[in-house]
């Protein structure tokens, strides 16, 4: 005959564990995924305990139990799901044929590391990611018969012997998870079956030692050992918020949890209790709310309601399917009418659901194929990615050297400008300040006469320039005593070549009448800067001798001082002008790009928005993360290097949120933003809808073909582009 035992402290050690997942799967506890740890401990420790108080154990009869206990109100809940799934709009479940296969056939947690589905995630991409746990649950169930035996032939030899084997086994278990973690990923760490064995090995090797050897505590006294118990249990339950609190690594947390798991299971069997009801059943069903939670929970995250509202909706499904569930499996034990009924829908829509299931087709191929396109371009983008960071380099740092360059120049100009090779050719003005212009301009070389005309300017130049001393730039100061004409002096500019000239207007005006056609002249010829001597000196009459033309003293102090600040501000302007037409080419061309970030619908199109944009004007940044696509922008802001127009194309994977699109709108006040999708969007930025026929859309309703990809880009460039 078997013998029961009831402990009330594994019922809540189960509930609690049950609400911590839950919990973690609906957002709201981030570490609530530890608990699952804790279910693993337990299922070592009861499988053990279970099979050691039957007075005869059949692996037949074992297997027989499991299949009714965990096997069928599985098979119900998935055939169910897929009859729903079928029902409801906008789901597109591609992988649901192999992925029900790996859930039928036990390898879930193998088929979803195959197909890269991160638990970790916050989008749910099917109703059974949380399946890898039953497939690792009946794994072990279909090896712990065959294990048992040895374990209980072991224990009629030697219990010690037993014990010690099991406890290498057991921290086997622990070294090669710990192996592994330093080695592999979160997620192989998470779903291999091997790594998770660990905890299983707990709660047997502890199972064992209580039949062998009662519990491993000294504390005898009830109240000591409630206190030890609850006093874990706090520890238990505030380890589902260390996610939110402290840096913890993952992996740490499991092998503490396992262990709390096992401690807590030790001070929760010290004695046995009497039944509470509402304790009792809420543990009763805590295997059928793991079941359906998923699946509600996938089917409501297209809802659009209060996310409050929406939470408190989905536990109450879970609740009510799962005791619906529950009482439809008692058919057994159980016939009563209302039994057969609920029994008689479930079997109904699981019906439906392998109809659905079988004839449902396999879409592996097809996405196997799209994933390898997707592979293909983002490789290819990223090639591109990583020449365009190449060339912009290259482009920024060239502008840097130029502009570095003409800031040295800008910063030295004073000692630039008196050091300059000057050449001045002139008249008595000009050979009356000669010694000054040689102070202002040691470099210099002045040339000057009286009397002398333009005419004898051309002649000086060219001997000078033969001589290989015709330095630049080249100060002429000629016309007081008459002026030589357009032909003679276009024979200079074309003497001087595209050295820079500048040229003295004169005192006496009104008798040569010179002035005007030497401003004519500066004006349409690019060489050639007009001083403004006569203007700068009107009214100074302390600058001249009686004859108000040649200079004194303080005059010729004056004018060498007037023509060095002139050439200084000419170049002083020269440089500037030229920093800033270096500046405006670099961002001018950066602003002919198009700067694209986005998930799966950029990256597909990839090839086409290239063709259609110019593959020189197309960056693109393949990003699923909001916070790093900000953190970039950001950071392109702040070292100029945002192009002014940015364009964010995602699929409905993507989940846009209200305060992120008013964030995006808020940092590109100052430049062009556009959101493109394919569904109509509330959205503060300019948003463009691209709304494709259904010959563009994928068998999953999201992706586009070929021929949409190639429409989606030109819609784009037509948009975009040509508006701009």
């Amino acid at each position: 005959m078997e013998k029961k035992n009831y402990y009330l402290k594994l019922d809540i050690i189960r509930i609690i564990s049950c609400i911590g997942v839950l919990f973690y799967h609906l957002g709201i506890l981030k570490s609530g995924y530890l608990a699952v740890c804790t279910f693993f401990v337990l299922t070592g420790y009861l499988s053990c305990i279970s099979s050691f108080q039957k007075e005869k154990f059949s692996i037949l009869e074992y297997y027989k139990s499991r299949f009714f206990s965990i096997y069928t109100p599985l098979l119900l809940v998935v055939f169910t799901t897929i009859c729903m799934s079928s029902l409801l709009p906008n789901i597109h479940w591609l992988t649901l044929k192999p992925e029900t296969n790996s859930v039928l056939l036990g390898f879930n947690n193998y088929w979803q590391l195959s197909a890269n589905m991160d638990y970790f995630a916050r989008h749910i991409n099917s109703p059974f990611m949380h399946f890898w746990y039953i497939a690792i649950l009946l794994q072990f169930e279909v090896l712990f018969p065959f294990l048992f035996i040895g374990i209980k032939k072991l224990k009629e030899f030697s219990p010690k012997f037993l014990m010690i084997l099991l406890l290498l086994f057991t921290l086997s278990g622990f070294g090669y998870f710990y192996y592994q973690s330093i080695n592999q990923p979160i997620m192989i760490l998470y779903y291999d079956s091997l790594t998770r064995c660990f905890s299983i090995l707990l709660g047997i090797f502890l199972g064992c030692f209580h039949v062998c050897y009662q519990k491993m505590v000294s504390f005898k006294n009830k109240i000591i050992q409630n206190i030890l118990f609850y006093f874990y249990l706090i520890l238990f339950i505030a380890s589902f918020f260390v996610g939110e609190k402290f840096v913890i690594p993952i992996p740490l947390m499991m092998v503490l949890i396992t262990l709390l798991s096992g401690r807590l299971i030790e001070y929760g069997t010290m004695n046995e209790s009497q039944k509470n009801p509402i304790i009792s059943f809420l543990s009763s069903i805590s295997y059928e709310i793991y079941l359906v939670q998923y699946p509600v929970i996938f089917f409501m995250q297209s809802v659009s309601m209060d996310s409050i509202l929406k939470i408190v909706l989905i536990i109450l499904l879970i609740i009510v399917l799962s005791i619906l569930l529950h009482y439809a499996l008692m058919i057994q034990k159980k016939k009563t009418l209302p039994i057969f009924l609920l029994s008689g829908i479930w079997v109904f829509f699981s019906i439906l659901g392998l109809i659905i299931y079988g004839i449902e087709e396999d879409h592996t191929v097809e996405m196997n194929a799209l994933e390898e396109q997707l592979s293909v371009n983002k490789e290819m983008m990223m090639d591109k990615q990583k020449d365009y960071a190449s060339q912009f380099e290259e482009k920024k740092t060239a502008m840097n050297q130029s502009i570095e360059e003409i800031d040295t120049i800008l910063n030295q100009l004073d000692s630039y400008v008196h050091t300059l090779p000057v050449v001045g050719v002139g008249d008595s003005v000009m050979l009356g300040a000669v010694p000054n212009l040689y102070d202002t301009f040691p470099n210099g070389y002045f040339d000057a006469g009286v009397s002398r005309t333009d005419w004898e300017a051309g002649k000086i130049l060219q001997s000078l320039k033969y001589n290989g001393i015709l330095g630049d730039p080249i100060i002429i100061n000629l016309g007081t005593n008459g002026q030589c004409g357009e032909k003679c002096r276009l024979e200079i500019l074309s003497t001087c070549e595209d050295r820079t000239i500048f040229w003295v207007n004169v005192i006496n005006d009104w008798e040569v009448h010179v002035n005007d056609d030497l401003a004519s002249f500066a004006e349409r010829n690019a060489h050639v800067h007009l001083i403004d001597w006569a203007g700068y000196a009107n009214g100074h009459m302390e600058y001249f001798i009686s004859d108000g033309i040649h200079l004194t003293g303080i005059g010729r102090d004056a004018y060498a001082s007037f023509l060095y600040q002139s050439i200084y501000d000419y170049y002083l302007k020269e440089y500037m002008s030229r920093k800033e037409r270096i500046e405006n080419t670099y961002y001018s061309e950066l602003n002919q790009k198009t700067l694209f970030y986005g998930n799966d619908l950029l990256i597909n199109s990839y090839s086409y928005l290239k063709d259609s944009f110019g593959e020189e004007n197309v960056i693109v940044q393949s990003i699923e993360d909001y916070s790093l696509m900000i953190q970039d922008i950001q950071e392109k802001i702040q070292q100029k290097e945002l192009p002014n127009t940015v364009v964010f194309v995602f699929d409905e994977s993507f989940e846009w949120k209200k305060e992120q699109l008013q964030e995006l709108k808020e940092i590109g006040k100052d430049y062009t933003f556009y959101l493109v999708s394919i569904q109509d969007m509330d959205s503060p930025l300019p948003d463009l809808v691209f709304h494709p026929k259904e010959e563009y859309l994928m068998v999953d309703g999201i992706h586009l073909t070929d021929s949409g990809n190639e429409a989606f880009a030109s819609f784009l460039y037509q948009k975009i582009k040509k508006k701009d």
